[in-house]
């Protein structure tokens, strides 16, 4: 085999090799950045209490006194199957309450 036809075929595996990696690797990033924005988007709505119409929020109230445990849930927008991405928030209070903010995001 002659020397230049190795050399091109090993260089031309060389580059898959790395267009492959570089590939996955900004699947990574861009996948990482979205799960950062529905974070960020979902601690902006529980400070302000404000919640879009394109979201399904599940809020579970879990109260602690004297050794016994209650808990509420309310549910705020329409179930439904399309959604794209979920992020959980959890808040603890002085008394002992814990908030459990569930937000599945459509966009």
């Amino acid at each position: 085999m002659r020397l230049d036809v190795a050399t091109t075929v090993l260089i031309f595996v060389l580059c898959l090799s790395l267009m492959i990696y570089h590939f996955i690797r900004s699947q990574y990033f861009i996948s990482s950045r979205n799960v950062l924005y529905f974070y960020l988007r979902a601690r902006e709505m529980v400070e302000n209490n404000d919640f879009d119409e394109k979201i399904y929020v599940e809020i579970l109230y879990i109260h602690s006194f004297n050794k016994t445990t209650s808990y509420q849930i309310k549910k705020i927008g329409n179930t439904s199957p399309n959604y794209l991405n979920s992020i959980e928030l959890y808040r603890i209070f002085e008394n002992g309450t814990i908030v459990i903010y569930k937000i599945y995001f459509k966009n």
